[in-house]
């Protein structure tokens, strides 16, 4: 009896600071987010659901951050529109005819839409964090529509801790990053085997954060049957390009040993009836170290056989 009992509120004073330090901590960690949102206009969103969380309405910050998301890919469209992506031109136009015609029912179908026209249209978003904004929208379709609820039941609410996950969620997948879609990161990599910034170490790394981290896994195969292509026959008949290429697969199978695998079996193959005995020379010599290479081509072939023992 002597703890609490005797110093009640010294107690309360403590729990007190306890929670005060926790929601600062909690603030704080929300600064850190805005921070990394790329566009003034969704920083601007970001943090009024930064404020209506902190005031304890969950609800109303869950409305806030779809409204944020929603505003920030129409922006990244946008960009890719001036940038002159045909795609996001068509688009753009669609919904500002719209708004100009004051079509609700338009308007009101090209935000439904939008989460799917960014993933499989503008690769914006993978599919993975497809599902989980998806999530987004239907809590924030029950916090913002009457009718959602049944009869006698009480108002939805959201857990704090569930609106934090989410706002976490919608900075890292689309608030922070730029827009670039899957074609342009293909393109991204070619320029980059031809420049002066290719990395000297850490190639993992940087081909993950680079390319990798933000493609689906598509553009990811695209990307690396370019590698293979271009380490066998490299553009302009440049070597140092021809290495790049190479050291990409070597670090991309770091990354997802299958998918390199089974796209070099995929251009061996397509390959396999036109190659000179000069990419065959090239490919023993780039590819060799990958057993898939061997697979690619007939056992009864006398110009390429696999060795004894093939590495795996």
């Amino acid at each position: 009896m002597s703890g609490c009992a005797s110093g009640s509120a010294t107690c309360a004073v403590g729990r007190s600071a306890e929670t005060s330090g926790l929601v600062s901590r909690v603030m704080r960690n929300f600064e850190e987010l805005s921070t990394s949102v790329r566009i003034r206009g969704s920083r601007r969103q970001f943090d009024e659901s930064v404020r209506a969380y902190g005031a304890g309405a969950y609800r109303s910050a869950t409305i806030a951050l779809w409204i944020c998301l929603l505003l920030d890919l129409v922006e990244k469209l946008r960009i890719l529109a001036d940038s002159g992506d045909a795609a996001a031109k068509a688009l753009i136009a669609e919904v500002d005819k719209a708004r100009k015609d004051q079509d609700v029912q338009k308007m009101v179908a090209f935000e439904g839409g939008l989460l799917d026209r960014a993933c499989s249209d503008f690769e914006l978003i993978t599919p993975r964090e497809m599902t989980e904004l998806e999530r987004l929208r239907q809590d924030r379709h029950a916090c913002a529509h009457p009718s959602f609820h049944g009869e006698g039941e009480e108002p939805y609410d959201m857990a704090p801790e569930q609106v934090r996950a989410y706002m976490v969620l919608v900075v890292d997948s689309v608030l922070s990053q730029p827009p670039v879609v899957g074609k342009a990161l293909v393109e991204r990599f070619i320029a980059d085997t031809k420049g002066a910034s290719w990395p000297t170490e850490d190639l993992v790394g940087y081909l993950r954060e680079r390319y990798f981290q933000r493609a689906r896994s598509n553009v990811m195969q695209n990307i690396l049957r370019v590698a293979v292509k271009a380490g066998i026959r490299p553009p302009d008949e440049d070597n140092s390009i021809a290495r790049r290429c190479v050291a990409t697969l070597a670090a991309a199978a770091e990354i997802d040993r299958p998918q390199v695998g089974e796209t070099i079996r995929h251009v061996l193959t397509s390959w396999r009836d036109n190659l000179s005995d000069d990419d065959l020379l090239r490919i023993v010599g780039a590819l060799g170290v990958f057993s898939e290479c061997w697979s690619a081509f007939p056992t009864e072939e006398p110009s390429i056989r696999a060795p004894s023992s093939p590495p795996t």
